[in-house]
């Protein structure tokens, strides 16, 4: 998914949440990761970064935390919309 000049393997919009799998190519290019992190934390995008061997033994542990930390970015939306009388 394109953002900015920069891809992100997962993206959701609405929450403006990022799901990085950071296989062989992350460690080479960690000097790029870490601009592009800083980019994204930048425009108000979290990102979550997990490696394949996460996801390959806790799949479901990974899903939650995905599901949990979505979740929580919701609220935080709602909650700005709130305070800002919208």
């Amino acid at each position: 998914m394109p953002l900015g000049s920069y891809i992100a393997d997962f993206y959701c919009p609405a929450v403006r949440y990022v799901v990085e799998v950071d296989g062989a190519t992350h460690a080479e290019n960690r000097d790029h990761d870490a601009r592009r992190d800083r980019w994204m934390r930048g425009v108000g995008i979290e990102i979550l970064r997990i490696t394949p061997r996460q996801l390959a033994l806790e799949f479901d542990g990974v899903l939650q935390t995905i599901l949990t930390t979505a979740r929580e970015r919701i609220e935080q939306i709602e909650l700005r919309k709130t305070d800002q009388g919208g």
